[in-house]
């Protein structure tokens, strides 16, 4: 029988230990990996549901500005109107409800104002039609077919690097 002296026994315990801790540290590195990708899938639903509640706000906010000018909705001025600033909506000498549908959505719309679609959201659009039919379309083509008793309020935003293509739609009836 061969015996080992108690150099040897600590040297092979020492190498013994040294796999073991490069083992340790590759599991850990592994499962911080994992962590690091459960973190990015994370931050990417927050972002896109806070996304999601800034195009409800904006669908509200216009819905809004409908309420305030029923003449112009019952008329269907908002009916795929024409952004157009009129200053004269500002005033209290006022304008008239085409007038302040085409303004509404030109602030609904607008570059120069800080809570527009186009400022709010990234690569924006939006419309507000008349649509027996609001779930469909898309931003090149919203596809308003100008039936039935309802506005249908549409935004479509997209991701930041453009890859995906986000929409809300809302229907309002006034």
């Amino acid at each position: 029988m061969k015996y080992l002296s108690s150099r040897q026994i600590v040297l092979n315990h020492l190498g013994f230990t040294f796999i073991e801790i490069l083992v340790s540290i590759v599991i850990i590195a592994i499962g911080l990996l994992g962590l690091t990708k459960l973190q990015i899938t994370s931050l990417r639903y927050n972002q896109n549901a806070y996304q999601r509640s800034i195009a409800t706000q904006l669908a509200y906010d216009l819905s809004n500005r409908m309420r305030a000018n029923k003449q112009g909705v019952e008329l269907g001025f908002y009916n795929l109107p024409t952004a157009q600033q009129h200053t004269a909506c500002l005033t209290s000498a006022g304008c008239t409800p085409a007038e302040m549908a085409r303004h509404d959505v030109y602030e609904w719309l607008s570059d120069s104002s800080p809570t527009s679609v186009v400022n709010q959201l990234p690569n924006a659009s939006a419309t507000v039609c008349m649509d027996s039919t609001p779930v469909d379309g898309d931003p090149e083509d919203p596809v308003c077919d100008g039936l039935g008793s309802q506005y249908a309020i549409k935004i479509w935003w997209s991701d930041d690097d453009g890859a995906t293509t986000f929409r809300f739609v809302t229907s309002v009836q006034i």
